[in-house]
């Protein structure tokens, strides 16, 4: 390509943040009655639950990094492959996808249980989210995680397609999508699956990702002057945010506000997408740390495989009747799957993921 690529720097470590949020959803287990009955842990059940919140910044950043990239390929090379750029996803993506999807089917296989795995064509298509949604999620732990990849490669052929032939369209397409999520949100208004892994509940996340993509590319008007933003009017906007989050049971449990949710938060999550790319008045950016970055880097991994390390950890313990007291469900077995899991990412990024990852270079324009 005759330009080089544009590398957000400040974005790696937001991947890692919002990991932590989506661990935490999950990570702290126990059957003690005395213990999920404590104090503690129903604050961490009302307060720690929101990795879905999470889930959704991802969506968001994906839309934002996908729509940025296919215009900036439009710029340096005059044009854009579709072809070549699914092929990119799919090294990026592929690999680590289809080897949980492989590891489940072959657990499931060796220890069968009363909860049916979803047929293996919805894996295959990338449509899990879809059966999550009908039939609801109660087989194995670590292939639920799986129906957000399924959104996102949906987008990708979607999104690919939209910008090689109506380009020209984005900001009306993204509007009608918005209003499509809309409509869709409110007719399952009374359902929780639906809302939550249905791609049409969604579009809202993708759709604001890709507008501020388009208004930062071609240096809108709007955009010029949001990126002087004095800091007083950046702080106020993180309050916000962190009110809706801290809030969020409180806030979010009237039927109008869950109507809005994702186009509210995804508004929020394109500011800070926004701000620490391009905000010339930011208090702090947080690609400050090399290791956070990395983190970042590699949160693909730690999204994918933190749920077989829960699962073996917590069924190896409880043949061990070790989670039995506070201080194990609440700090050793957190540390024990977070350390684990890291180990498990990093060797994985390095050994496996990477080494394929460098066949995309023959997937550019020349």
């Amino acid at each position: 390509m005759s330009s080089t690529k544009h590398y957000f720097s400040n974005l790696d470590a937001s991947r890692f943040i919002a990991f932590i949020a989506v661990f935490l959803t999950h990570t702290f287990y126990s059957t003690d009655i005395e213990i999920t009955q404590s104090s503690a842990f129903v604050f961490l059940q009302e307060h720690l639950q929101l990795g879905t919140l999470a889930l959704h910044y991802f969506f968001v950043l994906s839309a934002f990094l996908i729509t940025w990239i296919i215009l900036e390929e439009y710029k340096n090379s005059g044009n854009f492959n579709p072809l070549y750029f699914l092929a990119r996803r799919s090294l990026r993506i592929w690999p680590l996808y289809f080897l949980i999807v492989t590891l489940g089917f072959f657990v499931a296989y060796l220890f069968p249980s009363n909860d049916e795995l979803p047929p293996l064509a919805y894996f295959l298509t990338f449509t899990l989210n879809f059966y999550i949604a009908s039939n609801g999620y109660h087989f194995l732990f670590f292939l639920v995680f799986l129906w957000s990849i399924s959104v996102e490669e949906q987008f990708y052929f979607f999104w690919s397609f939209v910008l090689k032939h109506f380009k020209s369209y984005i900001m009306h397409i993204c509007t009608i999508l918005i209003l499509v999520s809309l409509f869709f949100r409110y007719y399952f208004l009374d359902n929780d699956n639906q809302l939550m892994f249905n791609t049409l509940s969604s579009l809202s996340d993708f759709s604001i990702g890709a507008l501020a993509a388009c208004i930062a590319f071609n240096k809108h008007t709007f955009f010029l002057k949001l990126i002087e933003m004095p800091r007083g009017l950046i702080v106020l906007v993180y309050v916000i945010f962190i009110a809706n989050v801290a809030l969020y049971h409180s806030i979010y449990a009237n039927p109008t506000a869950v109507l809005f949710e994702n186009l509210i938060f995804a508004l929020l999550y394109a500011f800070f997408i926004l701000e620490q790319s391009f905000f010339n008045h930011s208090f702090f950016k947080i690609g400050f740390s090399s290791t956070l970055n990395y983190f970042g880097r590699i949160s693909l991994g730690l999204y994918c495989y933190h749920g077989i390390v829960i699962t073996v950890v917590i069924k190896g313990l409880e043949h061990y009747h070790i989670i039995t007291s506070p201080l194990q469900v609440f700090i050793i077995v957190p540390i024990i799957v977070f350390v684990s899991t890291v180990i498990v990412a990093i060797a994985s990024h390095e050994l496996f993921e990477k080494r394929i990852a460098v066949l995309k270079n023959k997937f550019y324009p020349a």
